[in-house]
């Protein structure tokens, strides 16, 4: 057992003298895979002229439901002051509406 590795090793270090490293520059950007084609959320960044890429994509297991994400989110908002800001925001709405009704009226 201990001949079968140690030639296991030479073998490895004969093979990693002949690698060469080759100069790459990365670039990451957002695609979506839909009929078999990438489709690139920014189409600059798209590769071109047969460019090899390497794919890298996240796996949702299929047992996530709406539920587990809204349970997720729960709290995220706290001291913000949400319901009071929809408040205004509605109130806000409001008065532009009757201006704009007003305004029509005239």
């Amino acid at each position: 057992m201990g001949d079968c590795g140690e030639d296991e090793d030479a073998e490895y270090a004969d093979k990693k003298e002949e690698q060469r490293s080759i100069p790459v520059r990365l670039r990451t950007t957002q695609a979506l895979y839909a009929n078999g084609k990438l489709i690139f959320v920014d189409p600059q960044y798209a590769p071109r002229n047969g460019m090899e890429v390497v794919v890298t994509y996240l796996v949702v297991p299929q047992e996530t439901l709406v539920s587990d994400v809204i349970s997720a989110l729960r709290g995220r908002g706290k001291g913000e002051n949400l319901v009071e800001k929809l408040l205004q925001f509605r109130q806000e709405d409001r008065i532009r509406d009757e201006r704009v009704t007003n305004r029509l009226r005239v």
